[in-house]
C-alpha cells in the first residue's frame, strides 16, 4: 500500500468529517490535531533521510528545525 501524506490523508477524511459534523459530532479538531502528528512524523523521516549522520540520530536537532521552520513564532 502507497503511503499517505498527511494532507492526503485528510482529504480522505472530509467525507467522513463532513457526516459526523451533520450528526453533530465535532470531531475537526481531532482530525487536524492527527494531520498534524503526521506531518511532524514524516518531516522527522524526510530530515533523517537527508542527513548524513554517525552513531545516534539527533532528535534534538529535529525539533529545532521543526520548530524553526514550520511553527508559528
Amino acid at each position: 500500500m502507497k503511503k499517505q501524506t498527511a494532507v492526503e490523508w485528510l482529504c480522505s477524511q472530509i467525507y467522513t468529517i463532513q457526516v459526523e459534523l451533520e450528526a453533530g459530532n465535532n470531531n475537526l479538531k481531532n482530525k487536524i490535531d492527527q494531520a498534524k502528528a503526521m506531518e511532524k512524523k514524516q518531516s522527522l523521516y524526510s530530515f533523517f533521510a537527508g542527513y548524513n549522520y554517525e552513531g545516534e540520530l539527533p532528535v534534538d536537532e529535529h525539533e529545532d528545525y521543526y520548530k524553526e521552520t514550520f511553527t508559528e513564532k
